[in-house]
């Protein structure tokens, strides 16, 4: 955000009214908007917040699998199965902010350091069917059968941007940026699943029983993104930004005895957003 520029001249409001007496009505409409998004000089580095909304993208997916006697009792020794599943949800967010700006004027480019921390409406769920193998090549579908449901709970990243500006007319500012950083993302993950409550085998009326596992993992993602800033007055600015969220994922298992069965989960995303700049 180069709000405001000390090493260039720029048109004050009288004198984009004195344009516009001496103007055709073109000009006039173009003096006009220049009274609305004129720059004012000052210095533009400083400490800066803002607030976004914006639309994410988000790809969740769901991994289980395992080598191990599963079902002793079914003479199926060393039973490997694997099963996962993929969902997407595209929540609303919103976003606030805090960063420190550099802005080197005289060389057309800013730098800056930011800070954020995001909520969201996402909710993604899902149906695991893992499918076993035995030895001699049998298969014994549905093996493991799964509903799950994923959804953040925290969001916060740490970015720094680089831009350069230019500007139109005269009047305001009109920047590009680039940014890359590091999103620490805390997520609820529930699972609900069949147990065997029998040690002679489910095969017996009321051997089965339906259970909930909860796990809270933290995903780390890198980010990289663009973005376009426009200056709307003495120390505000638009920012239109687009961020692409790589894969994070979190491993772990869960115990069933002397089974040890791993699991994985994994989210990656992209998002839009448009954000106000408030800078001090």
């Amino acid at each position: 955000m180069r709000l405001v520029n000390t090493h260039r001249k720029v048109p004050t409001v009288g004198t984009v009214v004195l344009m516009s007496l001496f103007k055709s009505k073109y000009v006039v409409s173009c003096a006009c908007i220049g009274v609305m998004l004129a720059s004012v000089p000052a210095g533009a580095s400083g400490i800066y917040i803002g607030t976004g909304v914006g639309l994410e993208d988000i790809k969740t997916r769901y991994d289980r699998r395992s080598d191990t006697k599963l079902f002793p009792s079914l003479s199926l020794s060393d039973l490997v199965f694997s099963g996962d599943d993929e969902n997407n949800d595209t929540p609303y967010t919103l976003s606030g902010f805090i960063g420190y700006r550099l802005d080197a004027s005289r060389q057309g480019a800013w730098m800056a350091v930011e800070f954020g921390a995001t909520l969201r409406g996402d909710s993604v769920q899902g149906r695991l069917n893992a499918t076993g193998i035995t030895l001699d090549g049998a298969n014994v579908p549905s093996v493991v059968v799964e509903d799950w449901k994923f959804q953040a709970e925290s969001d916060r990243s740490l970015v720094a941007k680089l831009g350069t500006y230019i500007n139109l007319f005269g009047f305001f500012d009109l920047s590009f940026y680039v940014l890359g950083g590091k999103r620490e993302i805390g997520v609820e993950f529930v699972r609900n699943f069949d147990i065997c409550t029998n040690t002679q085998g489910c095969t017996t009326q009321g051997s089965i029983a339906t259970a909930t596992e909860t796990q809270k993992p933290t995903l780390e993602q890198w980010v990289g993104g663009l973005g376009i800033e426009l200056g709307i007055g003495r120390r505000s600015a638009l920012q239109f930004e687009v961020r692409f969220n790589d894969e994070g994922s979190a491993e772990w298992s869960d115990s069933n005895g002397d089974i040890e069965v791993p699991q994985s989960l994994s989210r990656e995303s992209y998002d839009f957003s448009t954000r106000l700049v408030l800078q001090f």
